[in-house]
């Protein structure tokens, strides 16, 4: 990071609030408040109102203080979080929450110091503190990825500040948003739903070949991706929450010769299924999950995939203009859901093809844009939790 930067590498929360006019180093350039020469020197700073962790968005000093971080003004992130953190009586979920976030920064700090052993402390220290946040409280908390931050401040702990700076980049919209219901998908398919295009997804065919052994096909609907699978002479069993979808994946199946098991059962169910698969194909129900249903979702998966064992999801993405169809998921978020007893192999942009009768939906240009996510199976979460107590 150059001490003059002026930007940030994403977009501001704050575009209102300028950055300082240098990024402080102890040592280096003059204090910002205790030398007459500093950026800030004189300025009465604000105090703010303890903040509400339901309404963190109308926090400036909070999301400034995010903008500063990702600009790589540690030291003056550190002191907008320390205001809220002072102002939250040092004490409970949001205070520990915020002194997280004012350990990673301080750890940024001891970075442009040049101070390793500062470094390895403050990071320890931060995901000390979120991990005892998520024993507690969902995973999303102030927008950001609690199981994301951890991993992040691990890592800078065995490794050391990453030369690629990590960027913190919460949800802005209302969680809770474009989340279908049961009658969605029943209402959907008493026609012809939108996302059923009477073929296979070409994301998934342009990597049949590292789709090995036998298939798990989540939210099969009316099983294109799995009977292309089936014509390839693999073992796939399509599961799907609604009789109506399934129904018609078995008149395929039998229409085209092909050996192929359908079943109707709930994807959040996945724990009590007695089968295990080498590949699990995920296209398009990820993203309809609640972030708790997204929770369970991810540890059935964990379960029934054996160990090695890949997933391949598409999803829609965060880069998606516009709120037609599902909810946007970033790759903070895949990164987040994927963080314990996982390996992300690769995650890159992709599309999905949709029906071209449908003149109604405005998507981009060539599909929806969407992420392709290979991950690979490796623990499970409370294993590697084990792992990670007993390294820090």
């Amino acid at each position: 990071m150059n001490s003059s930067t002026a930007n940030s590498p994403v977009a501001r929360l704050v575009p209102d609030e300028p950055f300082p006019a240098y990024a402080y180093i102890p040592g280096r350039f003059p204090h910002p408040t205790g030398d007459p020469a500093g950026h800030s020197f004189g300025l009465e700073p604000a105090l703010p109102s303890r903040v509400d962790p339901e309404r963190w968005r109308e926090c400036r000093p909070y999301l400034y203080g995010i903008d500063l971080f990702n600009g790589g003004y540690y030291w003056e992130s550190h002191v907008a979080w320390e205001s809220l953190w002072l102002a939250c009586g040092r004490k409970g979920v949001v205070a520990d929450f915020l002194k997280g976030l004012i350990k990673l920064a301080a750890a940024g700090v001891k970075a442009l110091e040049g101070t390793p052993a500062g470094v390895q402390s403050h990071s320890k220290r931060a995901a000390e503190l979120w991990r005892q946040i998520i024993r507690t409280e969902p995973d999303s908390f102030m927008g950001l990825h609690v199981r994301w931050l951890i991993d992040v401040a691990e890592g800078v702990y065995r490794n050391g500040w990453p030369a690629q700076t990590p960027l913190l980049i919460p949800t802005l919209e209302t969680r809770m948003t474009n989340i279908p219901t049961k009658s969605t998908f029943e209402a959907a398919y008493a026609g012809q739903a939108p996302w059923d295009i009477g073929k296979p997804q070409k994301a998934f065919v342009d990597v049949a070949d590292k789709i090995t052994g036998s298939i798990l096909d989540a939210g099969c609907g009316t099983g294109d991706n799995a009977l292309f699978f089936a014509k390839r002479g693999q073992k796939v069993t399509g599961i799907d929450f609604l009789e109506e979808p399934i129904r018609r994946a078995k008149a395929k199946a039998a229409e085209r010769g092909l050996l192929a098991t359908f079943l109707v059962m709930d994807a959040l169910a996945l724990p009590d299924f007695s089968e295990r698969f080498d590949s699990v194909v995920d296209c398009g129900l990820f993203h309809v999950f609640s972030d708790q249903d997204r929770r369970c979702y991810v540890e059935g998966l964990a379960i029934v995939l054996k160990p090695g064992g890949r997933l391949f999801l598409l999803c829609f993405s965060d880069e998606e203009p516009g709120t037609q169809g599902p909810r946007r998921v970033s790759r903070q978020e895949l990164r987040a859901a994927f963080a314990d007893g996982w390996v992300i192999e690769s995650m890159g942009p992709s599309r999905f093809d949709v029906r071209p009768d449908l003149k109604e939906l405005t998507f981009s240009a060539g599909g929806p844009k969407a992420w392709l996510v290979v991950v690979r199976r490796e623990t499970f979460t409370g294993d590697l939790e084990k792992k990670r107590g007993q390294d820090l």
